[in-house]
Parts: C-alpha cells; sequence; structure tokens
C-alpha cells in the first residue's frame, strides 16, 4: 500500500476527522481513506447524471405507475376517518395528580381516545 502524508491540517478540521473515526470505530488513517474514497466518487459522478436524475424524479408521474392520485386518498382516508371514530377528547384534563401513568409526568408520545388519555408505557 502507498502512504500518505499530509501536512499543515487545521486543528479543527483534525478533531472533527479523528472525532467521526471513533465514532466510526476506525482509526485515523482508515477514516481519512473512507472520506476521501467517498469525495472522488461523488467527483466521478458526472453533473449531467446528476441533473439527469433530478429531472426524472421532477417529472414522475404517480398516475403512470399506476398508483392513486392523493387527492383520491385523501378524501377517501377523511371519509373513513370522520363515520368510523368518535372525537379525540380526553375524559379529564390532565392535572398534576391524575396523570394515567405514575412513573412520569405527561410526555409524548401519548395517545388519546374517546375514552381517555392513556400513557404509551
Amino acid at each position: 500500500m502507498s502512504t500518505l502524508h499530509v501536512q499543515n491540517v487545521p486543528k479543527e478540521l483534525y478533531e472533527r476527522v479523528r472525532e467521526q473515526a471513533q465514532a466510526q470505530g476506525r482509526s485515523i488513517s482508515g477514516e481519512v481513506v473512507t472520506l476521501l474514497d467517498r469525495a472522488l466518487a461523488q467527483a466521478e459522478s458526472p453533473q449531467a447524471d446528476v441533473l439527469a436524475s433530478i429531472r426524472r424524479r421532477r417529472f414522475f408521474r404517480p398516475s403512470e405507475a399506476g398508483a392513486p392520485d392523493s387527492v383520491t386518498l385523501l378524501r377517501q382516508d377523511r371519509a373513513r376517518s370522520s363515520t368510523t371514530s368518535p372525537p379525540m377528547m380526553p375524559a379529564t384534563p390532565l392535572l398534576p395528580g391524575n396523570w394515567p401513568c405514575p412513573c412520569s409526568p405527561p410526555t409524548l408520545p401519548w395517545r388519546v381516545s374517546w375514552q381517555g388519555v392513556m400513557s404509551a408505557c
């Protein structure tokens, strides 16, 4: 394998590479090789390919692929939810002392039903 020596690396950059290497479980040398490989792979990707990919996604029409229209899906979902469940209101307000879970004060995620408030735990 070849050896590459880099001089005059700014301290902030070196610390960022060192921290990233530690987070990835690599040596600093291994992390630098990985970063160089990624950077060169991105540089090799011609800009025309990237622009073509963006254009394909920009003009993609789900209906042409057989997917239903989003407006239709929203209307179906709203019709289903308005007929199958009562309003989502807690039976009692959440005041200190009447939290449904004694292990902690109310935090997300909480589920609310028409019968009352239930904690996630």
